[in-house]
């Protein structure tokens, strides 16, 4: 029987994988047989049914080496042995992810889709999706009525009603919006249809263009789908959070650049690109602090590679927006300044650890990091993978960290010389919950803060069941208040109206679901995503695994420089996420997944303008 020679290498590859899945699931993972089995059949089955060959310049391979690589580090479950048999595992394990992911990026990359959608189903369509998210995430909002707050939520909702000072300790751009939408009624539902049905009209925008540029149908709708029912969706949609209307303008941020890119500068050609655009820009870079060096990054690469009028135009409306929103809050509003510490997660960590591990710390350090904070504390509170546990010690003085950085870091700086390879190690458990799919069974990542119905002291509640210690308990948070009025040059209001600010304020925020089985439901959905299935559903590691997938893919379609520019805004939010990584809570890498899948379906619907050319 004389069998092709492409079909003899599949057949023999796959048999490879399947025996090296045995060896890596036993002596690197440490599986169980039938686990290990399964992962063994599962790697083989994918190669085996998308083997594509490698393309001809190796990109894919090159790639994919890499992605392993990560994979082989993000999948390991922190049980390191130092034996032969270890290390075989590993790399099997390695070679295993590097010829899977190789075949998926060259499968991906073969696809082509050329549907033309009719303007009859598009008419359809677009009502239709918007009417799916709409309706399917305004159900969580009626079972989590008036919608989920956290602590951070607390304070903003305190700033609007006018008992909390007024900070940019979070974005005041969201702030406002807050506020603004509480003027229609006083509650933070207003504010959360608004982030609902703007989010709908993203996705929908995004999935239409999609659909132009011939993804079927059948695809498309699967994504909208996706987007509807997946539940850290529905559930964010109803929490007032700055980082998912981030992650929703993000989206279109994406769009926008990399549509800018592969038409140069053609996709903004009329004024209401101009403005659209600015005003993605501008979001973009008022509703999270990261977002404005992602703005700032974007222009710049945007004029120097586009030489368009019209982006420069557009860069001027947006950046003078951003610097008018942020001269009214600071002389206006008086608006008090963030915290540098909030900034400084990461070199904190790092020395936290310093101290906990015994590591060698010179005297002149010691000397400055005890006047910070004891080095009993900073031995005792150090947590592997957050740091609140430090800065939010009693003892914890962060004004000498904000009176001078540069001398925080300067110390920092020669701490790490004596620690080098302590301080690599805590930087990587500091920033795991951005790419690692395994994490210890117990250090699971934060999916909502408290959950979906955070337990705080409502002084409301303590003021109806005995309304003289709560008065008391109000005048010392008065006390509090007044001081940080006044440091911040922002007017004091009297006591009886602080009181009547925050009894209101605190009485229209209290949990009344206008469906409570419906609540029971999502609550029993949010502990399973919690503690099920947390790794598979909601995890940075795997919006991080397909964005880079989609990346390669790009690579081996599009001109290198137009692949920069496609992915600039994502790798740009990445990057500012993983150099100061605050707290292991998925909604720091919710920008990054709530994107993913799109990203990767507008690369696998971009077509290649030069079939021949090279990486570089």
């Amino acid at each position: 029987m004389n069998i092709p020679r492409e079909k003899w290498t599949r057949i023999s590859i796959t048999a490879l994988i399947f025996v090296l899945g045995i060896t890596s699931g036993f002596s690197y993972y440490q599986w169980s047989w039938s686990i290990t089995v399964i992962f063994s059949v599962i790697s083989a089955m994918i190669f085996g049914f998308i083997y594509r060959p490698i393309n001809k310049n190796g990109v894919s391979l090159f790639f994919s080496a890499f992605i392993g690589l990560f994979w082989v580090y993000s999948t390991f479950a922190f049980n390191f042995h130092n034996t032969l048999g270890f290390f075989v595992g590993a790399f099997s394990a390695w070679i295993i992810y590097t010829l899977v992911f190789s075949s998926v990026i060259n499968f991906l990359s073969t696809l082509k889709f050329n549907n033309v959608a009719t303007k009859k189903q598009l008419k359809w369509f677009v009502p239709s999706c918007f009417a799916l998210l709409i309706i399917v995430w305004g159900f969580y909002l009626v079972c989590l009525w008036p919608g989920v707050l956290t602590y951070d939520s607390y304070t903003q909702w305190g700033e609007v009603n006018g008992y909390v000072t007024i900070s940019e300790w979070h974005p005041l751009f969201h702030t406002f919006l807050l506020g603004l939408f509480s003027k229609i009624s006083l509650s933070p539902a207003p504010f959360l249809i608004f982030q609902i049905v703007f989010s709908a009209i993203a996705v929908t925008y995004v999935l239409t263009k999609l659909v132009n540029s011939g993804l079927p149908f059948w695809i498309v709708n699967c994504i909208a789908i996706g987007y509807a029912i997946y539940p850290m969706n529905g559930i964010h949609m109803s929490t007032v959070w700055k980082d998912v209307l981030y992650s929703v303008v993000l989206l279109l941020m994406f769009y926008f650049t990399a549509e800018i890119v592969r038409s140069k500068g053609e996709f903004i050609k009329n004024w209401r690109g101009v403005i659209t655009f600015a005003l993605v820009m501008m979001g973009t870079a008022l509703l999270r602090k990261n977002g404005y060096y992602v703005v700032l990054i974007a222009i710049a690469f945007l004029i120097i590679t586009q030489h368009s009028k019209k982006i420069i135009t557009s860069s001027f409306i947006a950046l003078a927006l951003v610097f008018s929103f942020n001269f009214v809050t600071t002389h206006v509003y008086h608006a008090a300044k963030s915290p540098t510490t909030e900034a400084l997660a990461v070199p904190m960590q790092q020395i936290a650890a310093t101290y906990h591990s015994g590591g060698n710390i010179p005297a002149e350090q010691r000397k400055y990091f005890d006047s910070i904070l004891p080095a009993s504390q900073w031995k005792s509170r150090y947590n592997e993978y957050t740091v609140d546990p430090i800065k939010f010690s009693g003892y914890f003085k962060g004004n000498i960290i904000n009176d001078n950085p540069k001398k925080f870091l300067t110390n920092w700086f020669k701490l790490f010389i004596h620690n080098k390879y302590g301080f690599l190690k805590t930087y990587l458990k500091q920033t795991a919950f951005l790419f690692k799919f395994t994490t210890p069974k117990n250090e699971l990542v934060s999916l909502m803060g408290y959950g979906l119905e955070p337990k705080y002291d409502f002084i409301y509640n303590d003021y109806q069941n005995n309304p003289a210690a709560a008065t008391q308990k109000l005048h010392v948070m008065y006390e509090t208040y007044k001081r940080t009025q006044i440091a911040g040059n922002q007017k004091v209001i009297s006591f009886n109206t602080y009181k009547s600010r925050v009894l209101r304020g605190n009485k229209v925020v209290r949990y009344d679901s206008l469906f409570p089985a419906g609540k029971r439901l999502l609550q029993h959905l949010f502990w399973i995503m919690q503690y099920k299935v947390q790794k598979y559903l909601a995890s940075g590691a795997i919006g991080l695994l397909v964005t880079v997938l989609a990346m390669c893919v790009a690579f081996i379609k599009l001109r290198f420089w137009e692949t920069v520019g496609v992915f600039l805004v994502p790798a740009l939010n990445f990057l500012s996420l993983i150099v100061a990584a605050p707290a292991p809570s998925y909604r720091y890498v919710y920008s990054l997944c709530f994107s993913a899948i799109l990203i990767l379906f507008y690369v696998l619907v971009c077509k290649p303008q030069n079939e021949s050319k090279q990486l570089f």
